[in-house]
């Protein structure tokens, strides 16, 4: 292969590779969505665990006892949360209107549903949303434009 076919199918890779990122339309709403499911969710984020027993925020934050979170996030049920596909909805429906009445309750807001509170953050992490360049990929992008030139 010659040095500018070569060259040629390297900026195609580098164009495929930018290509595939999303808009920034869609990264404005996807990250949209990620702000309204933290500012729900960071007063029970921020809380230190010595404070959940020391201040009394568990009885103020989490509607369970301590022993059915424990169960819910730990060994195999734990895993097969993180290994489970995350629900699949449309991004509009994601920044519109996050499912918090499964996860909080609405009367009291406290935490009511673990599994569905861990599978909402897996959900609205950013790399699970798309608006994350993989290192690897951010690396064979550049290595495909940086190809030094004979």
């Amino acid at each position: 292969m010659s040095q500018s076919a070569h060259d040629a199918t390297a900026i195609a890779k580098a164009d495929e590779l930018l290509l595939l990122a999303p808009s920034a339309e869609a990264v404005r709403t996807r990250v949209r969505a990620v702000a309204q499911f933290l500012r729900r969710v960071l007063p029970l984020c921020r809380a230190h665990t010595v404070e959940f027993f020391t201040r009394g925020l568990w009885e103020k934050m989490v509607a369970l006892p301590p022993e059915t979170v424990l169960d819910a996030l730990s060994g195999e049920r734990l895993q097969q949360l993180l290994e489970e596909p995350p629900p699949q909805r449309s991004l509009e429906e994601a920044a519109d209107g996050c499912d918090f009445p499964d996860i909080f309750c609405e009367n009291s807001q406290k935490l009511v549903n673990v599994r569905a509170f861990a599978l909402a953050a897996k959900y609205y992490s950013m790399p699970n949303l798309g608006v994350c360049t993989s290192l690897e990929d951010m690396l064979k992008a550049l290595n495909c434009q940086q190809q030094p030139r004979s």
